[in-house]
């Protein structure tokens, strides 16, 4: 029902995220957004404000930002920075994704096995 509920929150951020030559998923209540951008803690901090404002403006359909799980990436030349334009890593969809690797996070790994040790039985 949520999918229903975000469809105008899917199209205001998805035509900003263009505007900007960025790249704008959604999964249930995983938001990824990308942009290409010269890593710098400045202009990664004008995109998050604007985001938080759209994200705000649609708070009334239940959309809220879990803080603890949320992550700002920069993405410049096949690196992923964090804002202080260090190496980091993106956590997306039960994926963990460098500039070399892409793995499963720890639980997926663990919920696949449990499940595969389910069907043996």
């Amino acid at each position: 029902m949520s999918n229903i509920h975000l469809i105008n929150f899917d199209e205001e951020i998805t035509e900003w995220v263009a505007k900007h030559k960025g790249l704008y998923r959604r999964y249930i209540d995983d938001l990824i957004i990308v942009f290409p951008t010269t890593p710098s803690e400045g202009v990664a901090n004008t995109y998050v404000d604007k985001i938080m404002e759209l994200i705000k403006n649609h708070k009334s359909y239940g959309l809220e930002v879990q803080t603890k799980k949320t992550e700002i990436r920069l993405y410049r030349n096949r690196k992923i920075y964090d804002t202080d334009v260090r190496n980091a890593s993106l956590d997306y969809l039960g994926l963990i994704i460098d500039s070399k690797n892409v793995e499963l996070r720890e639980k997926a790994r663990l919920n696949i096995t449990k499940e595969l040790i389910e069907k043996q039985k």
